[in-house]
């Protein structure tokens, strides 16, 4: 597994946390449930992933840490901050004033966001006229440096182009650099490199870890890949029908998982060198909202549900291992049998 390089010294400070989270949508006189008790961190120039199946609400999480909820959405309970300040408490002007400064986001689809009546160049000088008040040439010029940074090659000549002009690999990064425009604090990816190819897919995932590196960064990556996540993540969140179930140090989640959901899909990637064997696989699908089980959400699918003990009483999410020296956070998880199970990571 890689060794990935830890945050600098003496950030313990979280910059986002997200602490019991509750989110539904209004369905007559009912508030159906999408996220239950979601609580996570982001520390300064710590990269965190959040992974899990469709349906998990991992995109539920980010929009509402980004104030981007659709109104069909709304929060029922938790807190949402930023250095501090209570996100959930601010006006739609506040919000506003962050998103894009100081808080940004790449979406999953970059063709779908660019706006294809604007050049590339005016979509990335926006940010920085709204929030920096800079002139329209010092937006360009500072347009064409981003391009630059996020190494787009003839940098000033792409920025004369339209979105229907570049590739999907070209128009992520132009994604990229729209967020970095304002050099944020944290920024929230979410599944950024889903639509592109493995090959690209690598290059834009290097860049990020690159970037994030350099410009110390606090980073919330969403993805289904969990070697991804090994790659560059320092601590990983799992996510399992509204809720975390485990969270950790990645390398530890990954060599000692704690959870059986976790366990499950660990065992489901492929492992380089190893001989030919049987891919895991968790049987059914993710429950849809408001049809969670009793209990542990995960238990009508766990193969180590016990009955009497699983399914009757919410679990709660319980330290499962010390904070380490250079990591504040504890290991959690969110299982009544994890100090009995003994589940296979990867070395």
């Amino acid at each position: 597994m890689t060794v990935i390089q830890e945050p600098a010294a003496g950030t313990t400070t979280a910059l986002l946390a997200v602490r019991d989270l509750s989110v539904g949508v209004r369905r007559g006189r009912t508030l159906v449930p999408i996220l239950d008790s979601v609580s996570f961190t982001v520390r300064a120039g710590e990269m965190v992933g959040l992974v899990g199946e469709s349906g998990s609400g991992k995109t539920v999480s980010s929009l509402a840490a980004m104030g981007l909820l659709p109104r069909s959405l709304e929060v029922s309970g938790g807190a949402i901050e930023f250095e501090g300040r209570d996100l959930l408490a601010m006006d739609r002007k506040q919000i506003r004033g962050l998103r894009g400064a100081e808080l940004s986001m790449i979406f999953q689809d970059a063709l779908r966001c660019l706006n294809p009546a604007f050049t590339i160049g005016d979509q990335i000088a926006e940010p920085l006229r709204v929030h920096r008040g800079m002139s329209r040439s010092q937006a360009h010029a500072r347009a064409v440096e981003l391009l630059e940074l996020v190494e787009i090659p003839r940098a000033r000549e792409r920025a004369s182009a339209y979105p229907h002009q570049l590739s999907g690999g070209m128009c992520q990064r132009v994604m990229i650099a729209i967020a970095l425009a304002c050099s944020p604090k944290l920024l929230i990816a979410d599944e950024p490199t889903t639509a592109l190819d493995v090959t690209v897919q690598k290059q834009v995932l290097r860049l990020l870890d690159r970037i994030q590196r350099e410009m110390n960064l606090g980073v919330l990556f969403i993805t289904h890949d969990l070697g991804v996540v090994t790659e560059i993540c320092h601590r990983t969140a799992v996510m399992y029908a509204g809720q975390i179930v485990e969270e950790g140090p990645t390398e530890e989640l990954f060599r000692r998982p704690r959870h059986p959901y976790t366990h499950g899909l660990i065992s489901s990637i492929p492992r380089r060198g190893e001989e030919a064997r049987r891919f895991g696989s968790i049987p059914g699908t993710v429950p849809r909202a408001g049809h969670w089980p009793t209990g542990c959400h995960f238990s009508s699918r766990c193969p180590h549900a016990q009955e009497g003990r699983c399914d009757t009483a919410p679990v709660p999410l319980d330290v499962a291992g010390p904070a380490g020296p250079d990591d504040p956070v504890p290991h959690r998880v969110r299982c009544v049998r994890a100090g009995e199970l003994s589940l296979e990571g990867v070395a």
